[in-house]
């Protein structure tokens, strides 16, 4: 028999309760894409004004490597290549609307092939201004999704 709640986090990393019953699976990918100065291609959120790496929800028609790419092209105009997959995990996550979303986060190396750095052509979009961050000016505190994030930063960089 399932729990009535699990315990999981909003986007400002705080931790709720979600109710089981409205729970559904999104799967999502995410681009770590190092440039030649190894800077950090991310993103601000502007709900929790921390920085976010390029990438999304799966689409349920679309393969995982094809979600990243076109994730990647919609918020920050830039192509890209995928190398390999870094990480998986998977989070329990209250959105700001009040959708309770078991995730599956699929995190991937992946370069720059192309395309100009702008910022997404989306209207509904939660992160803004894609740009590079020096790595060594990070930390897990600086991600929205924090802990999970660093640690797919931190197997890019060192495997």
């Amino acid at each position: 028999m399932p729990p009535e709640f699990v315990k999981g986090r909003n986007v400002q990393g705080e931790r709720v309760e979600m109710l089981v019953e409205k729970m559904v699976w999104r799967p999502s990918v995410y681009a770590l894409i190092l440039n030649d100065k190894g800077e950090l291609l991310v993103q601000d959120n502007i709900h929790t004004h921390k920085f976010d790496l390029p990438g999304g929800g799966v689409e349920v028609w679309e393969r995982v490597e094809e979600a990243l790419i076109r994730e990647v092209w919609e918020e920050t105009g830039l192509e890209a290549k995928i190398i390999e997959l870094v990480h998986v995990q998977d989070n329990f996550f209250l959105t700001p609307s009040g959708k309770h979303w078991h995730t599956l986060h699929f995190f991937y190396r992946a370069e720059v092939t192309g395309g100009v750095i702008r910022n997404s052509i989306l209207a509904d979009e939660w992160t803004t201004n894609p740009h590079w961050m020096a790595v060594n000016d990070g930390a897990a505190e600086s991600f929205t999704a924090g802990d999970m994030v660093w640690k797919a930063v931190q197997l890019a960089l060192h495997g």
